[in-house]
């Protein structure tokens, strides 16, 4: 009686000599349907287009699979957010931030008055830390933590929410995508967080990549300069 291990190399060599006759039949070997076609100066193909494109797909999956143990998580970014934004632990009081348009502005958790004037009202409107914290919560969960920033690994969404929270909206994004060109991606900056750029960051090295992250936010820090250089600096290399 053949064992397991015997069967196995039956069926396999069954399996290689087919997919050859199909080759030398001119059929993709995965499929055995489509035609492929020899391209002049290059190996014969084995895989038609479709199954090719396949392949590369799953590929590209398996990787992203892989590199993405760590799935971004609200709790996570906001606790990292909020350690930038607030005191540790959060006291949620509220503070002077001026800004240009109103010297006189204020701001709770870094939510400025100005800039939020309806939502700073509802968290102004709560009396006390206990109440205001889950309005805060709230606040960035709705406002930063979008469903794509969701689909980036943990190190890089939580850094990159943080960024665009000091530094506006789509700022974040743009030093993201030059971070993955570094890195060899091939991507138009143009602070968008679409499917290109989340493939394209979830496909890199991570730790190379939220390397390059905070290199690139502390060079965009450095070039406005200021008072409050070192304090960015610091924020930005955590």
């Amino acid at each position: 009686m053949r064992t397991v291990e015997e069967k196995r190399e039956t069926v396999q060599a069954s399996l290689l000599k087919r997919r050859a006759s199909l080759v030398k039949q001119g059929l993709c070997r995965d499929c055995g349907l489509n035609s492929i076609a020899a391209q002049v100066g290059k190996r014969r193909p084995t895989l038609c287009a479709t199954c090719r494109a396949d392949r590369r797909d799953r590929e590209i999956e398996r990787r992203q699979k892989r590199r993405r143990l760590d799935v971004a998580d609200f709790a996570t970014c906001y606790d990292f957010v909020l350690a930038n934004e607030d005191y540790t632990p959060p006291r949620y009081a509220t503070v002077p931030d001026p800004t240009r348009s109103d010297p006189l502005a204020l701001a709770i958790s870094g939510i400025n008055s100005a800039e939020f004037p309806e939502q700073f009202e509802v968290i102004f409107a709560a009396a006390t830390p206990v109440e205001r914290a889950p309005l805060v919560a709230d606040f960035y969960r709705k406002t930063y933590f979008t469903a794509e920033l969701a689909q980036l690994s943990n190190p890089v969404a939580m850094r990159l929410m943080d960024a665009e929270v000091n530094e506006g909206t789509g700022a974040g994004v743009k030093l993201l995508q030059k971070a993955c060109l570094a890195l060899g991606a091939t991507l138009e900056v143009d602070g968008a967080l679409g499917p290109l750029t989340i493939a394209a960051a979830n496909a890199c090295d991570q730790d190379a990549l939220v390397a390059g992250f905070k290199a690139a936010r502390v060079a965009a820090y450095e070039a406005i300069g200021g008072p409050d250089l070192p304090e960015w600096v610091a924020r930005a290399d955590k």
